[in-house]
């Protein structure tokens, strides 16, 4: 079996029970017969060159042949990202989940940056088209932008735009930001998201099935798959009304409880319910709930509870 090494790495050890011979980069692992099943190991720890920037694509190659030209190459690779210091952090988001031709977001927040801070983002290589950016940015060359002197505390920056409406099923937008201060400390943050062109939207509602008057119950809706822009509707019964939610709505109109702009792709509302005296024992009381969202998709499901006295 030969690895061939990338050139931006130093080995510093092999481990493996196998004879092997190490010629520059290129690692020979002498295997000999192979019975079926499991195969050998081979460690090998290196040593990435500081002298490699930030997004650059190092790719390890391996591969095994015999006696009679039969071979099988395997390959691997990863993003250098910057070096990391210091106790500034931050956090990079984006949906999980980008479906072709849909809006995608990218948030950059930071804290304890200090003064003379700066923020750089590195959008994805291709397949995202950047449309807005919160705050402008003091420079932007192709997918790398940059931010210089935030509010030191913390804050964030926002970039909106769209994904390629030709990018195949399983595409990865890998992105990554960084924020330094003065000091030299450097927090990273990384995220991948990967294209999904059928993204199944969907809603469940958890509620007991029996419930004592005098008492409150809480409802659960859980949803998945949803982008962002979405809006989730849950109808209650005319006996029913809302003691507390989480997270708060923005809407409650009557036995109408409307929540915008709900974390993607999954999460969860609940809510806690109390019934009207009118509401008699025995009533079969039913909660609905819609989810729409940016990509035009609809999901809908209910539950139902029992009044016992």
């Amino acid at each position: 079996m030969q690895d061939e090494l990338p050139d931006s790495v130093e080995v510093i050890r092999v481990s493996t029970s196998a004879p092997y011979t190490l010629s520059g980069q290129v690692l020979t692992i002498f295997v000999g017969m192979l019975a079926k099943g499991p195969g050998g190991l081979a460690t090998v720890d290196v040593r990435l060159s500081t002298a490699v920037p930030s997004g650059t694509v190092v790719t390890n190659t391996a591969t095994l042949t015999d006696n009679r030209d039969v071979s099988v190459t395997a390959s691997d690779a990863f993003v250098v990202r910057p070096a990391t210091a210091g106790k500034i952090n931050c956090a990079f988001r984006a949906q999980v989940y980008a479906r072709p031709g849909s809006p995608l977001r990218y948030v950059a927040r930071y804290k304890n940056a200090g003064t003379n801070n700066v923020l750089t983002i590195s959008l994805p290589s291709e397949g995202f088209r950047p449309v807005e950016f919160v705050p402008p940015p003091t420079e932007a060359a192709g997918t790398l932008v940059e931010y210089r002197e935030l509010a030191r505390t913390a804050g964030l920056a926002r970039i909106d735009g769209s994904v390629d409406s030709s990018l195949p099923d399983g595409t990865v937008l890998y992105s990554w930001a960084s924020v330094a201060s003065e000091l030299g400390d450097v927090a990273v943050c990384e995220h991948r998201s990967v294209v999904r062109r059928i993204e199944r939207l969907a809603t469940f509602i958890k509620l007991p099935s029996k419930w004592r008057r005098g008492t409150t119950s809480v409802a659960v809706v859980r949803y998945s798959g949803a982008t962002e822009g979405n809006e989730l509707v849950v109808n209650l019964p005319a006996f029913v009304e809302v003691v507390s939610s989480i997270p708060s709505p923005v809407e409650v109109a009557g036995s109408v409880v409307r929540f915008q702009a709900l974390p993607t792709p999954a999460g969860l509302v609940k809510l806690r319910l109390r019934l009207r005296p009118e509401a008699g024992p025995g009533t079969t009381l039913t909660i609905s709930a819609v989810m729409t969202d940016a990509s035009g998709l609809t999901a809908s499901s209910l539950a139902t509870t029992t009044l016992v006295p």
